[in-house]
């Protein structure tokens, strides 16, 4: 176990879920019209664990955080594919194709 002295300086990504109220649309649909959801505060996003709105400052770091993540496995798997070209071109680089 690590002695910890004073308070933590470091931000931990809490996880989140879509709202079951608005189904992660942020709105609810009145009878004449669209109102904002008042179990998420109109985010779509709630905490896993209660089931509450997040603070907005919370919010942003956890979906910056996840956005950051998204990013590097899609540029990973856009590394890991394999490069296609179309080769139209036969023999030698010319255009002529045997016919």
């Amino acid at each position: 176990m690590r002695k910890q002295h004073g308070p933590d300086l470091t931000r931990k990504v809490k996880p989140i879920s879509r709202c079951v109220t608005c189904h992660g649309r942020g709105v609810t649909r009145g009878v004449f019209y669209e109102m904002e959801c008042g179990t998420c505060a109109g985010t779509g996003w709630v905490d896993h664990a209660t089931g509450q709105a997040m603070p907005a400052e919370d919010l942003v770091f956890t979906l910056s955080h996840r956005l950051l993540h998204l990013e590097q496995q899609l540029a990973t798997l856009q590394r890991m594919q394999p490069y296609e070209s179309s080769n139209r071109r036969g023999p030698h680089g010319s255009h002529r194709t045997g016919d």
